[in-house]
């Protein structure tokens, strides 16, 4: 476990999970977690929760850490992405459109049946 800045903690950590945090440090001892007592002291619904809950905890102090500033609620304004590059417009007298893609409707393929028909006939 990295070293934290404990005003830091205090501004970013909700009072939830700072109860969480003692409920599970007064649990522990020699460094082995009582996780069956810390999740029944604290009200949380399984082990395993706490134990999520408390790795997104630590997450938090790591991502806030990194600035050392507490995480505002207006999250930093985006920079602009530049837009992709537009095809040329096809010039006067050039064909737009282009092959079509995917499967061809009824009509099509009975109207190119029955042209293959007609060739063979004639």
């Amino acid at each position: 476990m990295g070293k934290y800045n404990f005003k830091l903690a205090k501004q970013v950590l909700t009072d939830g999970e700072k109860d969480r945090i003692l409920a599970i440090y007064l649990n522990t001892n020699d460094g082995v977690i009582d996780w069956a007592t810390a999740t029944s002291d604290f009200g949380a619904a399984s082990a395993e929760s706490m134990k999520v809950s408390l790795r997104n905890t630590m997450k938090k102090l790591d991502k806030s850490a990194v600035g050392e500033a507490p995480e505002s609620e207006d999250p930093p304004a985006e920079t602009a992405t530049k837009g992709k590059k537009r095809k040329a417009a096809p010039a006067e007298g050039e064909e737009t459109k282009g092959k079509k893609r995917g499967r061809k409707a009824k009509k099509e393929v009975a109207a190119e049946e029955s042209a293959e028909v007609k060739e063979e006939t004639e």
